[in-house]
C-alpha cells in the first residue's frame, strides 16, 4: 500500500536531519557541523547592523523659467522658488531636505538587511506653470534617460540575475 504523505520513514532525509540536530552523542566534528547549520537559521545580530546615510539640503531655491529667442528682453520669472518670507520659515528649515539611507552588516554581505529608504521634505515651494519650461524639462529628462540606457548597454551594467531592489519612499510637503 501507499504511505500517507505525513508518514516519514526511518530512512527519510527529514528524519536523519532531525536526528543529527538533536542527538546528544556526537563526535566533535559532527557537533560543529550541526552548530553551523543552527547558526545559519538563527536571525542576524541586529546590534551589528550599520547604516550609511547621505543628506542633501537646499536652504533656498530660485530656478527661472526657460527663456526663448522670441521672448521679450524682460527678466524671466521664477519657475520654482522657495516662499520663505511668505510663510515665515525659520532659518533652520530648508526648502528641500533629502535623506537616503542604506543598511549593511560590516562583516557579512550575505545576511538580509532592511531595504534602503528615501525621505524627502519640501517646505514653502512655489511652482509656476510654464509650458515652454515643462517641454524643455521633458526633453532633457528623455535625453538623460536614453543616455543612461546607452551607458548601461555599452558597459553591460544590467544584471538580470539580481532581483529588483525595493526602496521605501516617504515625501512630506508643507506650504506648497
Amino acid at each position: 500500500g501507499l504511505k500517507p504523505p505525513w508518514h516519514l520513514g526511518v530512512n527519510s532525509p527529514f528524519k536523519r536531519k532531525a536526528d543529527s540536530l538533536s542527538s546528544p552523542r556526537k563526535n566533535p566534528l559532527e557537533r560543529s557541523a550541526s552548530q553551523g547549520r543552527q547558526a545559519a537559521f538563527r536571525p542576524p545580530a541586529w546590534n551589528r547592523l550599520r547604516s550609511s546615510c547621505m543628506v542633501i539640503r537646499v536652504d533656498d531655491l530660485d530656478i527661472h523659467q526657460v527663456s526663448t529667442a522670441g521672448q521679450p528682453s524682460k527678466k524671466p520669472s521664477a519657475l520654482l522658488s522657495c516662499s520663505r518670507k511668505l510663510h515665515n520659515l525659520p532659518t533652520q528649515v530648508s526648502a528641500i531636505h533629502i535623506e537616503f539611507t542604506e543598511y549593511y552588516f560590516p562583516d557579512n554581505q550575505e545576511l538580509p538587511v532592511p531595504c534602503p529608504n528615501l525621505y524627502i521634505q519640501l517646505n514653502g515651494l512655489t511652482f509656476t506653470m510654464d509650458p515652454v519650461s515643462l517641454l524643455w524639462g521633458n526633453l532633457f529628462c528623455l535625453d538623460l534617460y536614453r543616455s543612461l540606457e546607452q551607458f548601461k548597454a555599452i558597459y553591460k551594467l544590467e544584471d538580470s540575475s539580481q532581483k529588483d531592489e525595493h526602496l521605501d519612499i516617504r515625501l512630506d510637503a508643507f506650504w506648497l
